[in-house]
Formats: C-alpha cells, structure tokens, sequence
C-alpha cells in the first residue's frame, strides 16, 4: 500500500544560481520562463494537441457527416 510523503521546503530551491522557490514556499515566476512544452514529454494517453491530428480528426468526422435532409 502506498504511504503519503511530506517534503518542506523552508529556506527555497536554488538550481544552480537559479532561485526555483523562495523561501515562503513560492515558485518564482522567472523559474517558468525557461519551461515550454519542449520540456515535457509527450504521455501515451493525453496527447499534444497538433494541427495534423485535429486536421485528420477533422477530415474523418467530416467524411462521416450526413445530413438529415435540413436547410443548411
């Protein structure tokens, strides 16, 4: 069974000369300038949202359209 860990930070996190999270426990904003997407990797079930894969889920959902004999 899992256990519940507490980890405190009380006098911030530096990386390198690089304040992450000051010492109230705060991130700093300048610490997230430097992440993008870039740096996250992709899951296996919650995918980046890319113009080809909405253009294919387009494509196919429109090929699947019908219509009901309404006015358009």
């Amino acid at each position: 069974m899992a256990t519940t860990q507490t980890f405190v930070i009380e006098y911030g996190l530096s990386v390198g000369s690089s304040e992450v999270i000051n010492s109230s426990g705060k991130i700093v904003p300048g610490a997230l300038s430097n992440v993008d997407s870039d740096d996250i990797s992709e899951g296996s079930t919650n995918l980046y949202m890319t113009t080809s894969r909405f253009n294919s889920s387009f494509d196919t959902r429109l090929s699947n359209a019908t219509i009901d004999g309404g006015t358009i």
